[in-house]
């Protein structure tokens, strides 16, 4: 017997509804990318700021031949601080 032709039309539509469904979701998996490398790029724009302000830190506290003197305060503060950019980016990696 033969099909009526309602049915391969509908196989049609299934077929283009599948396309879309597999290009819609291309789409979203390219913005989570692109949005997962701007958070990478943002974060080790972070921790590149974080090292030039302890570097900036040691420069101001530690002219040449003098004892290290630094608040043990600000050590850690920027500690943290690259410390939770680098989990930051380690989470959008994985």
């Amino acid at each position: 017997m033969r099909e009526p032709p309602m049915q391969h039309k509908v196989f049609e539509t299934s077929d283009w509804a599948s396309t879309q469904i597999a290009l819609e979701a291309a789409l979203v998996a390219h913005d989570l990318q692109s949005s997962a490398i701007h958070e990478l790029r943002g974060n080790f724009a972070a921790q590149d700021n974080n090292k030039i302000h302890l570097a900036a830190l040691f420069k101001d506290n530690f002219p040449t031949g003098q004892a290290i003197t630094l608040p043990k305060q600000q050590i850690f503060d920027t500690a943290v601080k690259l410390e939770s950019s680098a989990i930051s980016a380690k989470r959008i990696l994985i």
